[in-house]
């Protein structure tokens, strides 16, 4: 869906069902970085990034990957709820405001608006079916998304 940027050096930010180190690194070899939230099941994630329980609030815990230039970010903005956000946009992470956000999490705040009001739409205004078919329902959420772009 992006190969017409392949290239420019811009950033692509997804949401969490989409975000994979495998990406990441694929966009990286086309000159393109990612920003976006990630699932806490996925395979990359490390056990002590994970879990909330236990973690003070607003504290941050980033591991880089040095060798792809990848940054994961576990937040924890309140009790019992983490915060995972991968970038290969950020080379480091550094405090924004007075409070303990990260540039990460400012910017894929500021830039995920798109993604969101997809999502909010296709929620609200939805013909999926209740299906354990899953061609049927990529067409559903097809037919959704299509649905919105003719709307807006």
């Amino acid at each position: 869906m992006c190969s017409v940027y392949f290239g420019t050096g811009r950033d692509i930010y997804v949401d969490r069902y989409f975000t994979s180190h495998g990406l990441v690194c694929n966009l990286l070899q086309q000159n393109l970085t990612l920003i976006g939230t990630i699932m806490a099941n996925r395979c990359e994630v490390p056990s002590q990034f994970k879990a909330a329980k236990g973690r003070e609030i607003e504290r941050t815990k980033a591991p880089y990957d040095h060798s792809n230039k990848i940054l994961l970010l576990s937040y924890v903005p309140k009790r019992k709820k983490n915060v995972l956000v991968m970038s290969s946009s950020h080379p480091s992470i550094s405090i924004t405001d007075c409070h303990t956000k990260t540039t990460v999490i400012t910017d894929y705040n500021k830039h995920n608006g798109g993604v969101d009001t997809l999502d909010e739409n296709c929620e609200e205004f939805s013909c999926l079916r209740k299906t354990n078919c899953w061609p049927v329902v990529i067409n559903y959420n097809m037919i959704n998304v299509a649905t919105n772009n003719a709307l807006s």
